[in-house]
């Protein structure tokens, strides 16, 4: 760890050192294979028809799209309030960065682990899952393609939720831009009072 030279402090390598560009490439395929799958789940539970239909239609088709790229900043402004309002960061420490298509909200300021997981959970709740799961249970062929892409978007917040698995709940972590890694440190121990003499 850069933050502590504490010998007694237990010392960890940078966790999940990918770039936003190569972590998304790497997941293109997963996320595909995905997105069919939950499709198919929609298809087996109210017929092949119900998506048939609906891209049978222009209008469903662009209002999917644009709900799609809507959904990208959204995705990262959700991330933003759960690192803020989960997570208590300063807003001024969450920026959103912008590389072509991609779009990425980062936290440079350290909070606890199981905030950060609950801030990375929250954009594949709201607009993947959520809407998914309405569109299986109401067979909406809409609301189920638009839930499986934005699910299969979401696999990159599931990388960094499986990566930090290992990490305690009460160590913090924090984005280290210059080496595009987060690192975990540990929580310090509360230093044990010694028992009165009798």
């Amino acid at each position: 760890m850069t933050s502590t030279d504490d010998p007694d402090v237990p010392q960890r390598p940078p966790l999940y050192p990918l770039s936003t560009r190569t972590a998304t490439e790497s997941l293109r395929i997963p996320a595909a294979v995905l997105i069919v799958l939950l499709i198919a789940a929609h298809a087996q539970r109210w017929g092949l028809d119900s998506i048939v239909e609906l891209l049978r239609e222009p209008l469903p088709i662009i209002s999917l799209l644009a709900a799609y790229f809507a959904g990208l900043f959204v995705h990262e402004l959700l991330h933003t309030l759960g690192y803020t309002l989960i997570g208590r960061a300063p807003i001024r420490s969450c920026p959103i960065s912008f590389d072509g298509l991609l779009v990425a909200a980062r936290c440079l300021a350290p909070i606890r682990i199981w905030r950060y997981r609950a801030a990375t959970a929250l954009p594949g709740l709201v607009l993947g899952l959520l809407p998914l799961l309405t569109g299986l249970l109401a067979g909406k062929a809409w609301m189920s393609v638009y839930g499986a892409i934005m699910t299969g978007g979401a696999l990159g917040d599931m990388r960094v939720l499986w990566v930090l698995r290992s990490v305690p709940g009460n160590d913090t972590v924090i984005y280290r831009p210059a080496i595009g890694a987060y690192e975990a440190e540990p929580s310090p121990t509360p230093a044990v009072e010694p028992a009165p003499e009798s």
